[in-house]
């Protein structure tokens, strides 16, 4: 793995520009948003996680993306022991990359790429794989429960909501590719509560039949759980539908509306500004032979409807740094052949309707020998149909430059293979001109996740944390930066290198209270 060049975004204060402590979700957080703020990369990785407790090479699912808690990454992986396969959810540590404990897991179904969750209000990570449901504890590994399902889980990433009292939930969705018994789950998190939550952590709430099902993630934003399916493969369109996340019983959706052309859905989508965003793959056609959808996320009320290319992952929509500046949406599609190929593709949200910025790859062609033949060599492929890109912002408020982050699939028939290369591009510069490499790092490049202004991607040679190390907020190392961090500083008790520099002093104490106040801000 060699880095050909690095970037870095800058932050006088990096614990209070970024915001950010924790990478949750597959896109970052319950609404799929895949909005963080600044990071920075060093010259070489943090580290490299490879192998197991046992030092046999783990096979981590390049495929699927790590999340972040405050004090491990978690990711999905698996080891070879003699003639057989061993799967496990791996935990490591974020600023030695040693692994801190496996439990182990079921093989994915169809290869799935699944992400898994965290619950940080139970200090657990939520873990779908095959046909089952499993939640493990963050800091131990230890199982907490596991719940089977009819169907298996193919390439759909649980959500777990944040802001229901006593009675937070899991949503996710099952596979029936060739049918129409897809279905939604709601899944009890919380413990018991008498008749306010009557029921047990893991057990099912209450389920939804959507129709054809694979790849569906589910967001969740304001009590609302909003979902996609697959329609019937040309003869009958995907839809999105909006369910009430509060409900105690299966009540049917809010709402449903179909695509408004002949595609259906098999990725999730994004809850940003009182609107949702989510993007079809058709299965012929061109780079353009799909749609990025647009709907009210109050009523269901299509907005707009613009081609894009074929995508099974969740668009980013970067709000306007300014009341006149228009959101910002990106998608990454497209694969190697059949006619088509990887792509970003930036479109500006307009209100009523969107119009294109830019796409690859005509955006990162230069024609060095100028025959006007798009070889390979001048081409700088990035996207891809199950790629996940994010975009960080500089500033405080994220009033300053917006980067994507994204991935490039290895060209393979199919695009199958883990994604090989992470590149930053200046996502402000693109229709301006040349658009600007702000860096790309050859070796890892899978869905990323980002925390503490640290990347945390997938690539052949094991889990790559890129970047400085995080600041150790925890002291207490429970999984919480409250008070009781502060208390156990004073007392002399815990991890008290708050700033990871080797030694602990006054400056450790007083990142540390500053970090704690940003909440009580």
């Amino acid at each position: 793995m060699v880095p050909l060049f690095m970037f870095g975004l800058a932050s006088s204060d990096p614990a209070r520009a970024l915001g950010q402590d924790t990478w949750s979700h597959l896109a970052g957080d319950p609404l799929r948003s895949a909005i963080c703020g600044p990071v920075s990369l060093g010259p070489t990785p943090l580290w490299v996680c490879s192998t197991d407790l046992q030092g046999r090479t783990i096979d981590f699912a390049g495929r699927s993306s790590p999340v972040v808690s405050q004090n491990c990454v978690y990711a999905l992986g698996s080891v070879r022991v003699g003639d057989q396969r061993l799967y496990s959810i791996y935990a490591i540590d974020r600023w030695t990359g040693g692994v801190v404990w496996s439990s182990p897991t079921p093989a994915p179904y169809f290869e799935s790429r699944s992400t898994p969750a965290i619950d940080a209000r139970n200090r657990a990570v939520v873990v779908v794989v095959g046909s089952f449901v499993m939640a493990f504890d963050l800091i131990t590994g230890q199982s907490r429960w596991i719940t089977p399902l009819p169907r298996p889980v193919v390439n759909a990433s649980p959500v777990v909501t944040d802001d229901l009292p006593f009675r937070n939930r899991i949503f996710l969705t099952d596979y029936d590719g060739f049918g129409v018994e897809g279905r939604l789950y709601c899944i009890n998190a919380d413990p018991r509560m008498g008749a306010w939550n009557p029921f047990d952590p893991g057990e099912v709430v209450w389920s939804e039949t959507l129709g054809t099902t694979s790849g569906n993630t589910p967001a969740f934003a304001d009590g609302r759980v909003f979902v996609t399916s697959a329609g019937d493969f040309g003869f009958e369109p995907g839809a999105v539908a909006c369910f009430d996340a509060r409900s105690l019983n299966a009540i049917g959706p809010l709402w449903r509306t179909e695509n408004v052309m002949p595609e259906g859905f098999f990725g999730g989508l994004t809850a940003s500004g009182g609107s949702v965003y989510t993007a079809s793959y058709a299965f012929f056609g061109g780079t353009w032979s799909s749609n990025l959808l647009k709907l009210d996320a109050a009523s269901g009320g299509v907005v707009w409807s613009t081609p894009c290319n074929r995508s099974a992952s969740i668009p980013v929509a970067v709000p306007g740094r300014s009341p006149l500046e228009p959101t910002r949406v990106v998608v990454s599609g497209g694969l190697n052949g059949f006619g088509t190929r990887p792509t970003v593709q930036v479109f500006d949200d307009l209100g009523s309707s969107a119009s294109v910025v830019w796409q690859s790859p005509t955006g990162l062609w230069w024609d060095l020998n100028g025959d006007g033949v798009m070889d390979a060599s001048e081409n700088l492929s990035v996207g891809g149909w199950s790629t996940q890109p994010l975009v960080s912002r500089e500033g405080v408020a994220g009033e300053g430059r917006r980067v994507v982050l994204v991935g490039t699939m290895a060209s393979t028939p199919g695009g199958e293979s883990p994604d090989v290369a992470l590149t930053a591009i200046d996502l402000d510069s693109l229709g301006l001109g040349p658009p600007k490499i702000i860096g790309r790092y050859a070796g890892a490049g899978s869905s990323p996740g980002v925390a503490g202004g640290c990347v945390y991607t997938i690539g052949a040679g094991g889990l790559v944390a890129l970047g400085p190390a995080p600041m150790a907020y925890d002291v207490n190392l429970d999984e919480v930066i409250d008070l009781e961090d502060v208390y156990a500083w004073e007392q002399g008790r815990g991890r008290r290198d708050v700033d990871r520099d080797g030694v602990i002093t006054a400056a450790d104490r007083k990142a540390l209270i500053r970090r704690v106040r940003r909440d009580e801000r």
